[in-house]
């Protein structure tokens, strides 16, 4: 029921939303309205709805949906918008299109999309079932703009049929919360792809009944091009579509106008000589924004390390792998980029930070680390959710109330737990212990290996390093690969760090140490080179000077790059791509650590903008 409203039919209903065809009172034109589809919706999709209005409400783009209204109900929100008589583009893919329906509808989506990453908006969820088209008045549209789309960071049923073959099939790699990436307006780049290959295949590049190897399809496997699956696809058309979907998002078109440019000249070939013929891609294809990628560079034996130890530990055993260096020298960056072999095995990342305002509170990082552990179960199906709890409740036995208290997301999977027997300290330290190495062996299998990384070690807890030497020496611990990351510079061989890394080392450990040093000037070209798009040899100068300024520290170099281009010693000319001052850039001062450098970021802001 909506007031001022007759429901005339149900047009479509998704995982999270019911959309209805609708007569307002007293008009002959009809509407769409949009709701919720739980009956009684939380607070946060509510706010997600309301965001979607908001952010759609002033943009003039044709090829956008207008809302009309936003109706508050009881307990529930429902969104008005145009209707133009419109299906969705799944409804009529089929088999696969033809070529040139193919190349128009694509221009136009391009097109659409060129213009909405233009006004500074990403989509986040597009796919066939978002486009909206209709062949008599040649309109085509998109909807539904997909403000959560990172699916696997939030509380999403990932084993829900609805999400896997909805969702899940279309996200990009960065929104599977699985890569050390951020999402933005190329991510809609490689979702269209996903659509303009189902387009010409009639299925998607991955499809299984297990989310989890969608998501690594996603992330690892190259699918098959689409001119293997039809060969009357042109080579070039196909490459197009591969291109889109590209893992990272630097090799993907930077731009849908590039795109278009492409698919327009596909076109015009097949009007003028019946077929297409092969060309260089990319010819009009210049970055929008100006995005460094979060890309590894200069790091690939120490990567290498870390992905044989997380083979050797899948295979059999517990390992140490350290991760040593000074601030700002890509600990982080190295370690969170071995996502990829991890989700092909079904493993589980777990990853946690200890600070040095909280070194007074034990365990902080740890039990950061397993909540969110617990978070990626409490998203599983309820079959699988129902035998990890009777797992985990004969592992714990009567002390799972440990747990609970520790991480009260376990307590939302198991259940109210009766109270303890008081205890010393000495004894509640030893049997949290105990308890805590049982509950790590419950996820630690050959089926699903554990990789725990914990970060700033330097600053962690006598209580948290007296657990990780009980858990990492337990005999009968197999299938765990504990990653620690520390400061060496500010961990001298008396640090309670390094005397428990000795007397795990007495008990026969594996401990392997990799010390991450500068980059050099090749590693800051490559990157210069993967963004800016220009020959190796135009930017070596360029790499040169950063090199020198920043001493090759990572942090450093991609703040010293972003300072360039806010203050316009990197500008960009539409007619030769991005140019530099190299003079100019030689005379600029760096500070020599990472605190006077935000120092004096912070001191260079609005003043207005830093009040409490």
């Amino acid at each position: 029921q909506f007031p001022g409203y007759t429901v005339v039919e149900q047009i479509d209903e998704t995982f999270r939303s019911v959309i209805y065809r609708v007569r307002p009172d007293n008009e002959a034109c009809p509407v769409v309205i949009k709701t919720l589809r739980a009956d009684n919706p939380s607070a946060a999709e509510i706010a997600r709805l309301k965001h979607e209005y908001a952010l759609i409400r002033d943009i003039d783009i044709d090829g956008i949906i207008k809302p009309l209204d936003a109706i508050e109900l009881d307990g529930n929100i429902a969104l008005v918008l145009e209707d133009f008589e419109g299906i969705t583009l799944g409804k009529i893919i089929g088999d696969g299109l033809e070529l040139e329906r193919f190349l128009s509808l694509a221009i136009r989506l391009a097109d659409i999309l060129g213009n909405l990453h233009q006004a500074g908006i990403t989509h986040r969820d597009v796919k066939p079932s978002n486009i909206l088209i209709n062949w008599e008045k040649d309109i085509i549209k998109l909807t539904d703009f997909g403000i959560a789309a990172e699916i696997t960071r939030q509380h999403e049923e990932i084993y829900n049929p609805w999400v896997i073959q909805g969702t899940l099939a279309y996200i990009s790699p960065e929104q599977t919360g699985r890569m050390n990436c951020p999402v933005d307006y190329r991510s809609d780049l490689y979702s269209l792809g996903v659509t303009l290959y189902e387009m010409l295949t009639g299925t998607v590049p991955f499809m299984s009944r297990d989310p989890m190897e969608i998501i690594h399809a996603h992330i690892a496997r190259s699918p098959i091009p689409p001119h293997t699956h039809r060969p009357d696809i042109p080579p070039v058309v196909s490459d197009i579509v591969m291109k889109l979907l590209a893992k990272a998002p630097e090799e993907r078109y930077q731009n849908s106008f590039g795109l278009l440019a492409d698919l327009r000249a596909c076109l015009s070939q097949l009007y003028a000589n019946n077929k297409i013929e092969s060309f260089d891609l990319a010819r009009q294809d210049v970055s929008i924004r100006f995005i460094i990628p979060q890309m590894l560079v200069g790091r690939e034996t120490e990567l290498e390390a870390l992905k044989q130890a997380f083979e050797r530990v899948s295979s059999a055993g517990a390992e140490i792998m350290l991760v040593a260096g000074e601030p700002g020298i890509g600990k982080s960056a190295l370690i969170q980029e071995i996502h990829k072999p991890i989700v092909a095995k079904h493993g589980y990342f777990l990853s946690g930070k200890y600070e040095e305002l909280r070194r007074h509170l034990p365990y902080s990082g740890l039990i950061q680390a397993f909540q969110g552990l617990v978070r990626q179960i409490l998203s599983e199906s309820e079959e699988r959710l129902k035998a990890w709890k009777q797992t985990i409740s004969v592992a714990l036995g009567e002390n799972a109330k440990i747990v609970t208290d520790a991480i009260p997301e376990m307590g939302l999977m198991l259940g109210p737990q009766p109270a303890l027997p008081e205890m010393g300290p000495e004894e509640t330290r030893n049997r949290f212990n105990l308890v805590f190495r049982n509950f790590i062996r419950v996820f630690a299998d050959r089926t699903h290996p554990l990789v725990v990384f914990l970060d700033d070690l330097q600053w962690a807890d006598p209580a948290s390093l007296k657990l990780i030497q009980t858990v990492t020496t337990d005999p009968e611990l197999k299938h765990v690969l504990l990653i620690g990351a520390y400061r060496d510079n500010e961990v001298p061989a008396h640090h309670p760090l390094m005397l428990a890394l000795d007397t795990i080392r007495k008990t026969g450990l594996d401990i392997h140490t990799i010390t991450l040093g500068p980059l050099s000037i090749a590693d800051i070209n490559q990157l210069i080179v993967s963004f800016l798009k220009n020959p190796a040899q135009v930017s070596l100068p360029l790499a040169e000077i950063i090199h020198e300024k920043t001493k090759g520290n990572p942090f450093f170099v991609t703040q010293f790059i972003k300072m360039l281009y806010s203050d316009h010693h990197i500008a960009l000319n539409p007619k030769c791509g991005w140019t530099w001052d190299i003079h100019e850039i030689k005379s600029l001062k760096v500070t020599e650590n990472v605190v006077e450098f935000l120092a004096d970021k912070i001191g260079g802001l609005d003043p207005g903008m830093c009040h409490l």
